[in-house]
């Protein structure tokens, strides 16, 4: 059973309608059809949310096989997480090139050294990119 097919019937047997439990979330009635048709999951503290206002155990979602309701989540949140390790990359690259560009038009000795640690952040853009593309 996924995790939307969960929140469908706990909602249901607990006669709430979608807008209903969205305005209990403060979230919108559309994210709660997203979540229920399972193209959206819910972060962390609506699970929690969600589960205290439906009465279910998180526990149960956790503890089950590998058919777990929550793979999708946290896949969900790893993409994220290498999403913003990317970003992050590329603003110390585009910082190290400025250093580098500088280095270049004061023909600074310090060339070796931009040098160097530009080529280590492209070598871990390239292995950030490589996951996002495994989690893909």
């Amino acid at each position: 059973m996924n995790l939307g097919t969960i929140i469908t019937s706990k909602r249901i047997e607990k006669q709430l309608t979608q807008d209903q439990l969205a305005k209990k979330l403060h979230v919108t009635k559309d994210t709660i059809i997203e979540w229920e048709d399972s193209t959206l999951y819910p972060d962390i503290n609506d699970l929690v949310e969600l589960a205290k206002l439906l009465g279910f155990s998180l526990d149960d979602l956790f503890l089950t096989d590998n058919q777990t309701p929550l793979k999708p989540i946290m896949k969900q949140t790893n993409k994220h997480y290498f999403q913003f390790s990317i970003i992050m990359s590329l603003v110390t690259l585009i910082i190290l090139l400025a250093i580098l560009l500088v280095s270049l038009l004061n023909e600074n000795s310090k060339l070796i050294i931009s040098g160097t640690i530009i080529l280590g952040e492209l070598v871990n853009l390239f292995a950030l990119t490589y996951y996002i593309k495994k989690l893909n």
